[in-house]
């Protein structure tokens, strides 16, 4: 097992600092085929994951100069406030096992005063592409996988219904299906739900049953 990095992307922007990024996954590589499956993050353990950022840039952002000198009066003193693109948190991860995705928000900050401010302040133009990355790819722990109740055993009288319940960990995802793994009770660190129950607690309709005497025994039909 081993980590794989793709190609990087494109700089996300087309002047000044920027970030260019690339997948980086772990992968198995089966024999002769050399058919390539991917695996979460954890199989790879102990070989260090190649970085998914870098920063980049094309070229310096030309300075934006008048059209013509302003009249000495009506000039400024004071040097033109600066804006610039930038990361700011990670959101939350999509899923609490087995791999989800976080994304990067972008932020406009003020650089002299180096505080946040609207996205209307910098140059839509120089914005940065969104980031993601891969979170939280470790198996889930252990839960109760609990399946349907059956159809109740009598419709009245008083009966029975059950349902399958067992203790599993879905290890891995790929493609939208999952592997799960199915453990013994004791691992499942919650109570175990019931698998059946009482039903049918509605008492029988009264019918008649017709008797007669056979060989010095009764016989009932209904």
């Amino acid at each position: 097992f081993r980590f794989f990095p793709g190609q990087w992307s494109a700089c996300s922007t087309t002047c000044g600092p920027g970030v260019a990024t690339r997948t980086v996954e772990c992968v198995a590589v089966q024999g002769i085929t050399s058919n390539v499956i991917k695996l979460p993050d954890y199989e790879c353990e102990g070989s260090p994951k190649p970085s998914a950022f870098q920063p980049c840039q094309v070229q310096q952002c030309p300075l934006n100069e008048p059209a013509e000198d302003p009249p000495v009066r009506g000039r400024s003193l004071t040097s033109p406030r600066a804006f610039k693109w930038d990361y700011g948190d990670w959101t939350t991860c999509s899923a609490s096992c087995l791999g989800g995705k976080q994304r990067s928000t972008l932020k406009c900050v003020d650089v002299k005063r180096r505080i946040t401010v609207a996205w209307s302040f910098c140059d839509a133009r120089q914005r940065p592409v969104d980031l993601t990355r891969s979170c939280n790819n470790d198996p889930c722990p252990p839960e109760w996988d609990i399946g349907e109740m059956s159809l109740c055993s009598h419709t009245c009288g008083g009966g029975i219904r059950t349902r399958k319940v067992r203790c599993i960990r879905r290890i891995s995802r790929s493609g939208g299906a999952e592997s799960t793994l199915i453990l013994p009770d004791g691992q499942c660190p919650q109570p175990k739900p019931t698998n059946n129950e009482a039903c049918g607690l509605v008492d029988c309709p009264i019918t008649w049953k017709v008797s007669c005497l056979f060989d010095n025994k009764f016989l009932f039909f209904e």
